[in-house]
């Protein structure tokens, strides 16, 4: 461990486990990703990347049981999918929401934070109100966590490479039991 000289960015997972990522003091030029059990205090994992200069390791994203993905069908289409792996998940309800960025975040209920800034598309389509675009983003799982819905993409102006992030959470009736991942999609 003597040989990591510092920490770039940590991202601490559900599974009581923390993902560091930084630079090694042997090379300036190597980078690293180490997986630590926070509970037992344990190294888990180290990976070296060598990357070139000058360009280094700056966050990390962890995505688990919390499934969700955005897949572009075409140009007028993103189907969104979701699969929980919650063990009460089957059968709850979900809520999904689109926005522009990422950050800044919002803590719900349960301390997991919803990766979304809270700009107007994200209303829009959290609160239902745009449902010709936003298709299914509130409802029901199946039994098994499952729920699939779409974005309908309006005629824009071609190549405007936009990225939209889209995130959720499944929730029941004392609040909420999971956040999904961020995913996204790009407007072509």
């Amino acid at each position: 461990m003597t040989s990591l000289s510092r920490a770039n960015a940590i991202t601490i997972a559900q599974d009581d486990t923390a993902w560091i990522v930084g630079n090694r003091t042997a090379s300036p030029r190597a980078s690293f990703l180490m997986h630590y059990h926070l509970g037992t205090r344990a190294v888990l994992s180290v990976t070296t990347v060598n990357i070139p200069q000058p360009a280094f390791l700056t966050g990390i994203e962890v995505y688990g049981s919390r499934g969700l993905v955005c897949n572009q069908t075409s140009p007028t289409a993103v189907t969104v999918n979701v699969h929980s792996k919650h063990p009460q998940a089957g059968g709850e309800q979900y809520a999904l929401a689109a926005s522009l960025a990422r950050r800044p975040g919002i803590q719900m209920s349960n301390s997991e934070w919803l990766n979304l800034a809270t700009d107007p598309l994200f209303y829009l389509s959290a609160l239902g109100a745009w449902p010709s675009i936003f298709t299914n983003f509130q409802g029901q799982l199946d039994a098994f966590g499952n729920a699939t819905a779409h974005v309908n993409i309006p005629a824009l102006p071609p190549n405007l490479g936009i990225p939209v992030f889209v995130a959720g959470v499944i929730f029941d009736k004392n609040g909420v039991l999971q956040v999904t991942n961020t995913h996204w999609f790009v407007l072509p």
